[in-house]
């Protein structure tokens, strides 16, 4: 190994060094409380250590989310390597989201952070390198649907990117849903027993299966469609929900649904 690449390797090593202290610590303590003193301490490093690598808090909170985007990638990738055909390929990499979301929870919430990092504190190298990521996701999804279109299981005219665009929305609008019953049922403030209609019960993967079956089947032509399973809507029961007698009179208050969407 030559000087430059052992140099360069072990960088990146003390890049994530920080990147694993910064997660640590922004876990525990938000990151609106955690200060760059937080993250050098756990990191065991000098803090003007961590500004050769990252200007700010900002910056740092981007490379986290980065490293947790790199890492979703890779699982998309992977699983859409393992099929031939588009459709099973654009199933894959839901599947994958799925379980990214449900074993990576504080990644996956810190990619959907409504707290973004301030833009006038970013770099613009660090915010190109973040507009290429977020780019990555949709040239493979838009990339099999036009797969599927050449192998004839996507209709024609279906709008590639629309289709993208939806069917991630609506994963990840499950996903957060989900991600927020967990938590609230960890902190013991999910919604009470023997209400009407309680989230935490749900089966949110049989949710999550349903709407991305029932967006693809508008966009499969009758060969594609083979390879789907049929879009029916189930039962509450089947979701592992038990509505009651109240829900009939579609009698469900505000104050039912706001403690687990809080």
């Amino acid at each position: 190994m030559g000087i430059i690449e052992r140099k360069e390797r072990e960088k990146e090593a003390r890049k994530n060094l920080i990147l694993d202290a910064a997660e640590r610590i922004f876990e525990s303590k938000g990151i609106q409380q955690a200060t760059m003193d937080d993250i050098a301490r756990e990191a065991e490093l000098a803090k003007g250590t961590i500004y050769l690598y990252y200007r700010n808090k900002d910056e740092l909170q981007l490379g986290v989310m980065m490293r947790a985007m790199d890492l979703m990638h890779d699982s998309f990738a992977d699983a859409a390597s393992k099929e031939n055909l588009a459709l099973k390929k654009f199933q894959a990499v839901g599947d994958a989201y799925w379980k990214f979301a449900n074993d990576e929870p504080f990644r996956f919430k810190m990619m959907c952070n409504a707290d973004f990092p301030m833009r006038e504190n970013i770099s613009d190298e660090m915010l190109l390198e973040m507009n290429e990521k977020g780019s990555w996701v949709w040239k493979l999804l838009v990339g099999i649907i036009e797969e599927g279109k050449r192998e004839g299981t996507i209709k024609a005219n279906a709008e590639s990117f629309s289709v993208a665009m939806l069917s991630w929305l609506n994963t990840m609008s499950v996903l957060r849903l989900y991600q927020k019953v967990q938590e609230n049922r960890a902190k013991g403030t999910a919604i009470i027993a023997k209400q009407s209609f309680n989230f935490c019960d749900m089966d949110f993967r049989k949710v999550y299966d349903l709407s991305i079956t029932t967006l693809l089947s508008h966009a499969v032509t009758p060969e594609g469609a083979k390879y789907l399973s049929p879009v029916r809507f189930p039962s509450m029961a089947e979701l592992g929900v038990n509505p009651g007698n109240e829900f009939d009179d579609m009698n469900i208050s505000q104050e039912q649904i706001e403690p687990v969407l809080a």
